[in-house]
């Protein structure tokens, strides 16, 4: 006959186990994601396009244009909020899962913001080379049809020289820091990582530019950026609910200075004066001043007295028109843009 004996250390090793794993799968529950969400604000309302990145992991999202953001972290973990122009703020998530930031201008202008260098982004404070920066709106805004003809007079140390007003052809030649050599003077542009030009580019799309301008900054480049480099980067996808943003403009063109030419019978009567005084044969008889003056033979003897009136249209139209949509989760994003313009030339 077989008899059953207790075994207080086995027991004793059993029930210290069995609580273990239990210790272990409440640690396990409490390091496990969650979706945290909150609203980024200031003093005058909300704030769009907030940083908001996970300290110890580096990961993160923005705002929308409510300033809501949501974001999947750990108990225990910090989140940084950052915007330009305001303090920096840390928040440790616990057990709340709702947020309500209210953020503090920094009163130190842009020093804290971000700028696309040649080997990823920087603080404005630890960049030490030559760099401008322009923000993609302060372009958008103005009525132009070459991207080129924006930079002037925005960013320091930048020169644009156009040639041509003809539509398709008014692009300007951009100096960074002036003219270097006898050869080629442009500088190199790098749009979103890719050299290309961006002249043609639609305005809305641009998220800022930044301009590389002394061998610290364009290192990275070697040779090919000895005149300097421009760094486009265009608008991406952002996290929150759809958006969809329409922004558009017409407007007129004019000459703004017109050169006041003399008309047919006021040149031969000084062509007349000019022969007269040099004792020469006089270039137009009395005849031809006549016609000249009172258009009786027009193809022989155009008059010419509203030239600028013959060659050039008033009130040409410009016109531009973009739609775009943007939106996503925080694996994915979107964004998409359509854009039309029309330049009538003059």
């Amino acid at each position: 006959m077989q008899s059953n004996s207790f075994n207080p250390q086995f027991a004793g090793k059993a029930l210290l186990l069995q609580s273990l794993f239990l210790l272990l799968a409440v640690c396990l529950f409490g390091q496990s994601p969650a979706t945290v969400t909150g609203k980024v604000s200031d003093a005058t309302g909300p704030l769009a396009n907030a940083s908001i990145i996970i300290k110890e992991t580096q990961k993160g999202t923005t705002s929308d244009e409510k300033g809501v953001f949501s974001i999947e972290v750990t108990s225990g973990q910090t989140l940084v909020v950052s915007h330009e122009g305001f303090t920096e703020q840390n928040v440790k998530v616990g057990a709340h899962r709702a947020f309500d930031i209210i953020m503090q201008p920094s009163g130190s202008g842009t020093l804290n913001d971000v700028v696309v260098v040649g080997y990823g982004v920087k603080r404005k404070t630890s960049v030490t080379a030559a760099v401008s920066t322009l923000k993609g709106n302060q372009v958008a805004s103005l009525p132009i049809s070459n991207l080129s003809n924006g930079l002037g007079g925005r960013v320091s140390g930048v020169i644009v020289k156009q040639g041509s007003g003809e539509p398709g052809r008014d692009g300007s030649s951009i100096f960074i820091r002036g003219i270097s050599s006898t050869g080629a003077n442009q500088p190199l542009v790098i749009v979103d990582g890719i050299p290309r030009g961006f002249t043609q580019l639609d305005p809305n799309s641009i998220e800022s530019f930044s301009i590389l301008k002394d061998a610290a900054a364009v290192a990275p480049y070697g040779v090919a950026g000895a005149n300097g480099v421009i760094l486009v980067t265009t608008k991406k996808g952002k996290s929150g609910a759809p958006s969809l943003t329409y922004n558009g403009y017409v407007g007129f063109q004019n000459p703004v200075v017109l050169p006041d030419f003399v008309n047919s019978f006021e040149y031969a009567t000084l062509r007349n004066a000019a022969a007269t005084n040099e004792g020469v044969a006089l270039p137009y008889s009395e005849e031809d001043l006549r016609k000249f003056q009172d258009g009786s033979d027009p193809d022989a003897y155009p008059t010419f007295k509203n030239i600028w009136g013959d060659i050039t249209n008033k009130n040409a139209i410009l016109t531009n028109h973009n739609i775009e949509i943007s939106g996503g989760a925080e694996r994915i994003k979107y964004y998409a843009s359509l854009g039309y313009q029309n330049q009538e030339g003059m």
